[in-house]
């Protein structure tokens, strides 16, 4: 995976001046409603894993968590992958006795929109949620 961030600027067509990837993107569904509903692939050439659209094609609500490290419990840090190759690193603000329940994450390196998300456990149905600085989930 690359370690680009999401939501750099492409300022010559599909090349990320700041990664220097090439990315391909293409609209193929948009629903325009109250809650809007876009479906657009996205190609990276050097991508050569299998996803959704086919090798190194991939679509925005396709990301990924990864814990870092090899430990699968009290994990300090994760990574969330984007469709674009962006990874988003978050690292432990919050231990207590029960991990993961009240357990946080929280990323802090790239200005993006990311910026101070926080990842944390849903007790109710123990999915990991992220939430944006703004309070959008």
């Amino acid at each position: 995976m690359w370690k680009s961030s999401s939501n750099s600027r492409r300022t010559c067509g599909p090349v990320n001046f700041s990664s220097g990837l090439f990315v391909h993107e293409k609209t193929d569904l948009e629903i325009p409603d109250v809650i809007p509903i876009v479906i657009q692939r996205t190609y990276q050439p050097g991508d050569g894993a299998v996803r959704d659209f086919g090798v190194g094609t991939n679509h925005p609500y396709d990301m990924t968590l990864a814990r870092v490290g090899a430990s699968y419990f009290g994990w300090q840090e994760a990574n969330l992958f984007l469709p674009d190759g962006g990874r988003i690193h978050f690292q432990l603000i919050q231990p207590g006795p029960n991990w993961p329940l009240d357990w946080a994450w929280e990323h802090r390196e790239t200005p993006t929109a990311f910026f101070k998300a926080r990842l944390a456990m849903d007790p109710a149905s123990l999915l990991m949620h992220e939430t944006l600085r703004d309070g959008t989930k």
